[in-house]
């Protein structure tokens, strides 16, 4: 327990290049440390299981700069002025958990929260005692393979979220193939990830009952999209096409497509690597990639 405060009525900084961890008391006790002063964070920021660290003071700052994470399982009290470009990371390398954050806290871009799944009910949780406005981009780390529909619960905040700006949707690699891709959901007082689709590895698209693929791939201009439907789409109806970027996000959709409406064209796309989704209202039916040059 304890803490430190400037002694002056000059500004003083903290400029922190290395590791500040707030540590249990003897025995593993919880306990409480606060700073009372600017902070500038350009490496880590660890706080143990338990500890509460208080950043006080609404006249300071407390700036968490890119690629620099402030992360544990505790409760962090934050009355300064926060501006989030780093990453924020509940729990720990190795494990999920809960970071409480109070007070003053509004994320922004292009921080990113890092959030790891390791199974049903398992994953990273950031819980926010105030009303936050909220930006930036999420990361998600797989530990398992969830199921479409899956719903995890990342973030909550007590009096609701003032603005919500995240990509609507984000994914996250899962052993050597598979891609999870999940909905960003925005809610009053909470985010939660839903498993939208799941982008097989080669091995297991090639056993699939639809055959779908775009030829010629890389695609230079103009391509052609074909596909064979079989029993996998037992009721029929309309077809559509979702095209997704490396990063989850939907860029494009193609309504009514067809065996006869099949083209694909380049247009404005980016250079880079595309995943095409082939669904109905229902359920999604096949995935391939796409190499646009």
């Amino acid at each position: 327990n304890g803490g430190f405060l400037e002694s002056t009525s000059d500004d003083v900084s903290l400029n922190n290049y290395g590791t500040v961890k707030k540590l249990p008391l003897s025995g593993g006790a919880g306990g409480t440390f606060y700073l009372i002063f600017n902070i500038n964070n350009f490496g880590r920021i660890e706080i143990g299981e338990n500890q509460t660290f208080l950043i006080l003071v609404g006249s300071q700052n407390f700036i968490n700069t890119e690629d620099v994470i402030l992360t544990g399982t505790c409760a962090v009290d934050i009355n300064s002025n926060f501006t989030n470009s780093g990453k924020i990371s509940p729990g720990n390398d190795t494990t999920v958990g809960t970071l409480e954050m109070v007070n003053n806290v509004n994320l922004t871009n292009p921080g990113t929260l890092k959030i790891d799944i390791n199974g049903p009910l398992q994953n990273d949780t950031i819980e926010i005692f105030g009303t936050p406005s909220l930006q930036g981009n999420i990361e998600v780390t797989l530990g398992y393979g969830p199921d479409l529909g899956d719903e995890f619960t990342i973030l909550t905040a007590s009096n609701g979220i003032s603005n919500c700006d995240f990509p609507a949707q984000v994914s996250a690699p899962f052993g050597p193939f598979d891609t999870y891709f999940f909905d960003v959901v925005c809610n009053n007082n909470s985010i939660v990830l839903k498993v939208e689709s799941i982008l097989l590895g080669v091995n297991e698209i090639e056993n699939e009952l639809v055959s779908f693929y775009v030829y010629p791939n890389p695609v230079k201009d103009l391509s052609k999209i074909y596909f064979s439907p079989t029993e996998k789409n037992p009721q029929g109806g309309e077809i559509s096409i979702s095209v997704y970027n490396a990063l989850g996000q939907e860029i494009k959709h193609i309504e009514s497509f067809s065996e006869k409406n099949n083209s694909f064209e380049k247009g404005n796309l980016s250079s880079g690597i595309y995943f095409l989704h082939l669904k109905n209202k229902e359920q999604l039916f096949a995935t391939t990639k796409i190499v646009v040059e």
